[in-house]
């Protein structure tokens, strides 16, 4: 990766942290509907948040280490392949932070699914 570095734990990197935490709680509720019914439309709910996290915190780092003197579009004139994957990569190690929140609103939709069904049988049940 020519020009980029690992960056320190330092300030800087709270605020992507902070961000993608935020969409981690943010984006499963928008993109699942909040009265499926179905366990596949929260899984692809969860599983699009998941891929936008993970891009979209490439972008982030990327936005990152520009901010601390990186030539990206150096280095990606150099080594594209190379300098995307470093940052997919880095990016993917800020999973430790999002995923556990993901994990929860896959849990918590699939209860929900769960009760609405539930609702759905006593009022088929009471008719």
């Amino acid at each position: 990766m020519t020009g980029l570095r690992h960056l320190n734990l330092n300030n800087d990197l709270m605020i992507p942290a902070v961000v993608l935490m935020g969409l981690a709680v943010l984006l499963p509720r928008g993109l699942t509907p909040w009265a499926t019914r179905s366990h596949r439309r929260v899984a692809l709910g969860i599983g699009l948040s998941a891929l936008v996290l993970w891009f979209g915190g490439a972008v982030l780092f990327a936005e990152l280490y520009a901010r601390h003197g990186a030539e990206l579009g150096q280095a990606l004139a150099v080594d594209a392949g190379g300098t995307i994957g470093f940052l997919l990569g880095v990016s993917a190690r800020a999973a430790i932070l999002w995923a556990p929140l993901l994990v929860i609103w896959w849990y918590v939709g699939a209860q929900r699914v769960e009760k609405l069904k539930g609702e759905d049988i006593m009022r088929e049940g009471r008719q």
